[in-house]
């Protein structure tokens, strides 16, 4: 006859309890490990909720109080690859391990494995990348209209231009989880020429989109070049990836629709920010050192829809760029100020090869061309120099209709 210490074949349906009534059902000087419990089936349901193969193994080696006969019901099984999005494990900082939360391979922490007598082990991993290798086949990725499906990070080829396709990405969305996302929105600083090619460090070193700035033997505590709220700037690696180092992803902020994990920062303006401290925690208003606000430039002056004539008067802008007139200065380009010409040192002049007064240094058209009279000869010269051109033309239309005193 074989003898065995313990044989758990079942793992019981949850089973609510406090910490008194489970003080009452455990008790822990009937617990003797050296006893020999006979290998056979007589599952009883102990008061834990938990299914034991019988009475020897339930007392001797679980010190279960009280227990009634055959298998518990409800029976909850967890495999590896289970969601355990909806499962608390309570609110200890004590890392569990790997496991599956709606859709994705992450960290999760807790007090423990066991949830109103369910052992929840079997569902976690000793990393990511082995979490990922045994269930990356289970939905955690994008599907396309036609049923093809793509993992995490694959991209969908619609267009030569690497901008103009999708690639496979996380989403804050219930249910969802991932979804094709454009590159130009999701790589803005690789499609967009506003943004600034990369982050430079304070020794003036520069890095490149991703690259890590080294400051420490603790990766969590170096830096990332990442695209921010006025460009590029170095995040805190804790901040970027907070399921890589330690800290539940669960855990944050929201703030306008969008969650923000804890660590994560939110622009309030081009030179003030705030903290995500822990759960719906911010900090105070934090101030970017020699930071001043761009004055120049008020977004709420724009309007696409304003008719601006395509008159050249051109106008100096604050932000040292040239205008056509401030029509388009203040409608296209939200300038708060400007001065009369354009932006340079060159003065104006008559810029007409054939005017009695051309200026070839001049940058810019003053209106101050002065032509010879007109010659009797030559009737259809209206702008009087010596030829009958389509500006002539240009000019008569000009002067139609009006009444010559």
């Amino acid at each position: 006859m074989k003898y065995i210490p313990i044989l758990l074949l079942f793992v019981s349906s949850i089973f609510t309890t406090d910490a008194l009534s489970q003080d009452l059902c455990i008790d822990e000087n009937l617990i003797n490990i050296f006893d020999v419990c006979i290998e056979v089936f007589e599952p009883v349901c102990g008061c834990d909720g938990i299914t034991y193969s019988n009475s020897c193994v339930a007392t001797n080696f679980f010190g279960i109080t009280s227990f009634t006969e055959g298998i518990c019901e409800n029976i909850v099984e967890v495999f590896p690859c289970d969601d355990l999005g909806d499962v608390d494990f309570g609110l200890c900082d004590m890392v569990l391990g790997v496991a599956m939360q709606n859709g994705v391979c992450t960290y999760l922490s807790g007090c423990g494995w066991e949830v109103n007598g369910v052992d929840y082990s079997p569902a976690f991993y000793d990393s990511i990348d082995a979490c990922n290798a045994d269930c990356g086949d289970n939905g955690v990725g994008c599907y396309t209209d036609a049923g093809v499906f793509y993992e995490l990070g694959q991209v969908l080829e619609v267009s030569d231009i690497w901008c103009e396709n999708y690639t496979c990405s996380p989403v804050d969305v219930p249910e969802v989880n991932y979804e094709f996302i454009l590159n130009a929105n999701l790589y803005p600083w690789e499609c967009d020429p506003i943004w600034e090619d990369g982050c430079y460090a304070d020794d003036g070193t520069f890095y490149l989109p991703g690259e890590v700035l080294e400051v420490s033997d603790n990766w969590c505590e170096n830096y990332t070049c990442y695209a921010g709220f006025a460009g590029f700037m170095f995040l805190l690696n804790s901040e970027l990836y907070p399921w890589e180092c330690e800290i539940d992803p669960n855990l944050g902020c929201f703030e306008d629709g969008e969650f923000f994990p804890v660590g994560a920062s939110y622009y309030i303006s081009e030179c003030e920010y705030i903290l995500c401290e822990g759960e719906m925690n911010w900090s105070a208003i934090m101030v970017i050192d020699d930071c001043e606000p761009n004055d120049c430039i008020d977004t709420s002056l724009i309007d696409l829809n304003a008719g601006c004539y395509d008159l050249w008067d051109p106008v100096c802008g604050c932000d040292g760029v040239t205008y056509s007139n401030e029509c388009y200065a203040i409608n296209y380009a939200g300038v708060t100020s400007f001065t009369p010409g354009p932006c340079n040192d060159v003065p104006g002049g008559c810029t007409y090869i054939q005017a009695l007064n051309y200026q070839p240094d001049a940058s810019w058209d003053d209106g101050s061309c002065l032509f010879a009279p007109c010659n009797s000869d030559c009737t259809g010269d209206v702008d009087g120099d010596s030829s009958v051109t389509v500006n002539d033309i240009l000019q008569l239309l000009g002067n139609f209709g009006s009444i010559c005193q």
